[in-house]
């Protein structure tokens, strides 16, 4: 579109392994057409999330006497602060201070904070980072990293829902539901989440009074789970 098409144009010349062929205006769009050159030196390629295009700021947090710290980046929200929902989690998985849980899974992890507090708090051996959004598990891999977190702990799962997430029994399956998808993709949610759980295993979630009450509600249908708000 042509209110871009400046910045592609400036994008194209500056760039040294692009050669332009055809630059063609119209009267709402700019055709380019180019192709890559082969250069003597190969440039390695460096992401955006690298360059810091998306910093945004810091969050330290301090729940149950740990210090976390979380860079946060544009296009996700927390990025202030941690929101209520979150809080919430936070205080939950703090009353597991002291338990040995070896692998844990985290959905929806937005920003980091509540992976950061896990491993801050048990330091399992494996953290399994779930999403659909491939941004939210690169910055909360990274923030695990920054914050002691060895690479090799930590697995990054880009898919819709829990379904086959590990081979290996999970100790703990913790996160915030997306509510707005509604009742039904959320008791799937609940059984495959109960699927991947070992024996003994916790789900800790937090959300709003509603969503919660539902889940909890269908939580009992569901063979071999307890529930406990």
């Amino acid at each position: 579109v042509n209110p871009l098409a400046g910045l592609v144009a400036d994008v194209l010349r500056k760039e040294p392994g692009i050669e332009g062929i055809v630059e063609r205006p119209g009267p709402a769009y700019t055709v380019f057409h180019y192709r890559f050159k082969r250069l003597k030196k190969r440039i390695s390629y460096v992401s955006a999330l690298q360059r810091g295009v998306y910093e945004r700021g810091e969050v330290t947090l301090e729940p149950a006497g740990l210090t976390c710290r979380v860079k946060t980046v544009w296009g996700l929200p927390e990025f202030d602060s941690i929101s209520y929902d979150t809080a919430l989690l936070l205080n939950a998985l703090a009353q597991l201070e002291g338990t040995r849980i070896e692998s844990d899974i985290v959905f929806n992890p937005g920003q980091g904070h509540a992976a950061v507090f896990l491993w801050k708090l048990l330091a399992p051996k494996n953290i399994v980072l779930v999403d659909r959004d491939l941004l939210t598990l690169r910055v909360t891999r990274r923030n695990l990293i920054a914050n002691g977190c060895p690479e090799e702990v930590i697995q990054v799962r880009h898919q819709v829902g829990l379904a086959g997430v590990t081979e290996e029994p999970a100790g703990l399956v913790c996160g915030l539901p997306r509510e707005a998808e509604g009742q039904g993709p959320l008791r799937h949610f609940l059984e495959d989440a109960a699927g991947q759980l070992g024996r003994k295993g916790r789900i800790v979630l937090a959300g709003s009074s509603p969503a919660i009450t539902g889940l909890l509600t269908h939580a009992y249908t569901v063979p071999h789970t307890h529930a406990c708000a």
